[in-house]
């Protein structure tokens, strides 16, 4: 039986923490204006007026376009591994067919009951294209808003 001298082992690592790595310049800018965008959401309530949505939008684009700036600069980043990517560009894609005009028959199969009621409320057989949403200009503006959501 080997004897146990009681000291412990310990293998040396040349792994380094991703919490121990320095922050390049475009991660600290990034971290910089995603922290704006919290702080300018809150002051404005949530962003929910459109001067205020706008802003938020922009700054999201600067996000966006930092963060792609990043990955192509810095070969070591990557985006999130993650399973939410699957969801949230299916929910994008659907919101997306939502308010894209589809062509009357096409709209009369996929959803009948609303192009029946859309018949009804504008005293017509067909129209030549309509979108399953009522109100497509919200439905963009809803979408809008999940890009930005979806670029923190």
């Amino acid at each position: 039986m080997p004897s146990y001298s009681g000291r412990r082992r310990t293998i040396p690592t040349t792994h380094q923490s991703v919490a121990d790595q320095p922050l390049s310049h475009t991660s600290r800018l990034l971290l910089a204006v995603i922290v704006a965008l919290l702080f300018f959401e809150n002051a404005a309530y949530g962003a929910v007026e459109a001067w205020s949505e706008l802003t938020a939008l922009a700054i999201c684009a600067v996000i966006s376009l930092l963060l792609a700036a990043r990955l192509v600069v810095d070969r070591q980043a990557r985006l999130p591994a993650t399973v939410l990517w699957a969801p949230l560009t299916l929910f994008m894609l659907l919101v997306l067919w939502q308010a894209t005009p589809l062509p009357w028959g096409v709209l009369d199969v996929v959803a009948p009951a609303t192009a029946h009621h859309k018949a009804a409320l504008l005293d017509v057989q067909s129209l030549p294209s309509a979108a399953i949403s009522y109100y497509p200009p919200e439905t963009w503006r809803m979408l809008r808003l999940m890009l930005v959501g979806a670029a923190l």
